[in-house]
């Protein structure tokens, strides 16, 4: 009986959860996008128009290295621990709201994940838990990710539901942040996003610009990669791929966990108009 009871209790739960949930942070998912907000195209972008801001990513980079220190035998470091590297941000993410009226203003803390090494082998770089209002951050990942990390999940927040304009918004929050590590952290991203997907599309292209990479961002890339290779190609990612896959698509996201991606359509856009 007792376990009956139990049983009823949790199933009741969670029913109410998921009917809150949807009620509440799931609309985010059908707002109006933020293309729409900001009079951005969202059509597919062509090869020059990829290339042009792949470029600008690059010159951005060379402007904020020339303000920043590193060893070549280790990865960046913004020289701040976990709090006040998230508060930092959190008063990036809020002046933004200032600029950009759609995102919703005021931020709980970021906190760092307890075991960020066993979820990193699932490639989870981030959650946002709606029901606390705390973004929580992978800490195993490259520093020079985190503040991007962070930011994403505080655009959850600010009720930006989709994931391509999550990452597409924390670049907005920090493509021109008053620290230059937060703004080398949105732009070395957004670099890594544009690239690739030029990668895809121009080879040569690609490599004209990657080789005139400043040397920090060639060292933070090579040792991240190389930090990372232990934990590619493991079940964990797999099952939580599916999961978030599943979760998405439950959500209006047609394209499940491809949509991570189209973020290089919106950083295209807005950085060619800058």
């Amino acid at each position: 009986m007792q376990v009956k009871l139990i049983s009823s209790l949790l199933f009741k739960t969670t029913a109410v959860l998921i009917f809150l949930f949807s009620l509440t942070f799931s609309s985010t998912y059908h707002r109006s996008s933020v293309a729409d907000f900001l009079s951005l195209e969202r059509e597919e972008i062509t090869e020059e128009a990829l290339y042009s801001a792949t470029e600008i990513a690059l010159e951005r980079l060379w402007e904020i290295s020339r303000e920043l220190e590193y060893a070549p035998e280790n990865m960046s470091s913004s020289g701040m621990d976990f709090k006040t590297l998230s508060r930092e941000i959190k008063k990036e993410a809020n002046a933004a709201s200032e600029r950009y009226p759609f995102l919703v203003k005021g931020y709980v803390d970021a906190k760092p994940f307890a075991l960020s090494e066993p979820l990193t082998y699932a490639y989870i770089a981030g959650i946002y838990t709606y029901f606390t209002g705390e973004p929580c951050i992978n800490t195993n990942y490259a520093e020079y990710t985190l503040p991007y990390t962070i930011a994403h999940e505080y655009s959850h927040q600010s009720g930006i539901g989709a994931e391509d304009e999550a990452d597409f918004t924390a670049f907005l929050i920090l493509h021109d942040a008053t620290l230059p590590y937060l703004r080398y952290s949105a732009w070395a991203e957004a670099f890594s996003v544009l690239s690739s997907k030029l990668y895809e599309i121009s080879p040569d292209r690609y490599k004209s610009l990657a080789r005139a990479l400043p040397s920090i961002a060639i060292n933070d890339y090579t040792l991240s990669s190389r930090a990372f290779q232990r934990y590619t190609h493991s079940q964990a990612n797999e099952i939580a791929s599916t999961v978030n896959d599943a979760y998405l698509k439950a959500n209006g996201v047609e394209k499940g966990v491809v949509s991570y991606s189209e973020s290089v359509i919106l950083l295209t856009s807005f950085i060619n108009s800058l």
